[in-house]
């Protein structure tokens, strides 16, 4: 090989390493990288670019929701709620990875909830798994208070967790019911809202979580389903 075709070669070959470094970063894989804060036990992953793809998508539905529907909002286990055998008038808003934080910035983009009879609220589980519970009261609270006047508020709180080490932080059931009390609190101060302990439901019950520790089963599904049911009548 003559020293012009192997410096071609070598060019090619930067090229398309390049090319995929840039594909890997733009699906995300990349950015999802575990950042560690300088406070021990606590980690941070870089956003996922999907939380604003979805939001994007949001802000296209939103203009045609219906007066008078039901707003689901929340992370990956409200995502994968089957919302409407809760409620025939749903719009599931869930969004994988979001925390606390994220769905109170997001509000905004969702002038539907000014005109929604029911808003149910499920957030916290990522909160959680990226040490950050102790940001949870207040979060909570200001998610209630930026919700418009008008609909009705039924927040649950995040489900059970097992007993898990995520990137490095050590998860334990405790983290879980402690978030549970502190959406109960937030949610006892709100006059229009009404509370499922998610947590304190789906614990006792074997089988309710997949084998992550995180996400629910169908049997977890069934208990949450129709506990929100319930609040709502």
């Amino acid at each position: 090989m003559t020293r012009t075709n192997r410096a071609a070669a070598l060019a090619y070959l930067t090229t398309i390493h390049v090319a995929l470094f840039g594909l890997i970063w733009n699906t995300g894989k990349v950015q999802q990288t575990v950042k560690r804060l300088s406070s021990p036990g606590t980690v941070v992953l870089a956003d996922d670019p999907i939380i604003e793809r979805l939001l994007s998508a949001h802000d296209q539905m939103d203009a045609s929701v219906p007066a008078g529907a039901s707003i689901f909002l929340g992370d990956s286990i409200t995502q994968s709620l089957a919302t409407a055998a809760v409620d025939s008038a749903a719009i599931n808003y869930g969004i994988g990875w979001m925390r606390s934080d994220q769905l109170l910035a997001s509000i905004p983009r969702y002038p539907s909830l000014r005109r929604a009879q029911r808003v149910y609220v499920t957030i916290g589980t990522n909160d959680i798994l990226q040490g950050r519970v102790a940001q949870l009261p207040t979060t909570y609270r200001a998610i209630l208070s930026s919700i418009p006047e008008g609909p009705s508020i039924i927040m649950s709180s995040p489900p059970a967790i097992g007993r898990i080490d995520f990137y490095g932080h050590r998860v334990s059931p405790q983290d879980a019911r402690t978030a549970a009390d502190f959406a109960a609190a937030a949610c006892q101060a709100a006059s229009r809202c009404t509370f499922v302990d998610a947590e304190r439901l789906l614990a006792p019950i074997p089988g309710a979580l997949q084998a992550d520790g995180v996400h629910l089963t169908p049997t977890g599904y069934a208990v949450w389903i129709k506990a929100l049911r319930d609040a709502k009548s």
